[in-house]
């Protein structure tokens, strides 16, 4: 591949109805003289020959000064990050597990803050004193409402 062959980040993604409103921020902020980053999810992969499926990238720019030059040097980075995302997806799931056994124990759970506030309610305790979740405003149920007498 020649010279003439490379294409700019901007070239690359700019078009890419994905990608394009990242590239812009960071393109604009660059004119600005600010350093910027972002993610932005393909349905492919960019590589040429590459694995087919969405694939997760972040892109990094940032504007540098070099001696002898008038104008500022620009420097992009994409990294490919879809391993990452797809870890925090894993962990996300994982949590989401915890917090549905939690919400489901055959134990009711709740949480409350300082002023006696209800924060939190499993769906078990819920059920059991009558309370629909779905409606359920953190906060709007003080212990007094829940616990009888001194607790």
């Amino acid at each position: 591949a020649s010279a003439a062959d490379l294409k700019t980040v901007e070239g690359l993604l700019s078009d890419v109805p994905e990608a394009s409103m990242t590239i812009y921020r960071l393109a604009s902020g660059l004119r600005d003289g600010q350093a910027g980053d972002g993610e932005f999810r393909l349905a492919q992969s960019i590589k040429p020959g590459a694995e087919p499926g969405a694939r997760w990238y972040r892109a990094r720019a940032r504007a540098f000064s070099m001696p002898g030059q008038r104008l500022p040097m620009l420097a992009w980075q994409l990294a490919d990050i879809s391993q990452e995302r797809a870890e925090q997806e894993r962990f996300f799931l994982d949590l989401q597990k915890a917090i549905d056994h939690l919400d489901h124990a055959p134990a009711g759970f709740f949480s409350a803050d300082q002023e006696g506030r209800v924060t939190y309610i499993n769906a078990t305790l819920a059920e059991w004193l009558g309370i629909d979740l779905a409606s359920f405003t953190p906060g709007a149920i003080t212990l007094p409402e829940i616990i009888a007498g001194h607790g």
